[in-house]
């Protein structure tokens, strides 16, 4: 379990997708976080619809910066997401645009 008196996140480099997502959320009860950084996460639109759905919760209410950098989702996702972020008062900014598959 993580602290929660946690002001920042880093997961990089990590693979957050499908049931791997999940496990981390479900351990996110970080009330007092500002800084989550998912950058190069493996995320694709489906993980940008899990995290939304579980953001929808208020489970970070202190988080203002959000990276998902790198990561293999559309513009179109980013956009819902970033709907969904806004809706927290303290929530700031948004950073990454994504990449597409290789072909």
């Amino acid at each position: 379990q993580l602290p929660g008196s946690l002001r920042a996140l880093w997961l990089g480099a990590s693979s957050l997708k499908g049931e791997n997502l999940q496990a981390v959320l479900q351990n996110l009860d970080l009330p007092l976080l500002q800084r989550l950084s998912l950058v190069q996460a493996m995320m694709d639109d489906q993980s940008l619809q899990l995290f939304s759905g579980w953001w929808v919760k208020d489970p970070l209410p202190q988080l203002q910066f959000l990276d998902i950098s790198g990561n293999f989702v559309s513009g179109a996702a980013i956009a819902r997401l970033k709907l969904d972020l806004h809706r927290n008062k303290a929530f700031r900014q948004l950073k990454g645009r994504g990449r597409t598959h290789p072909l």
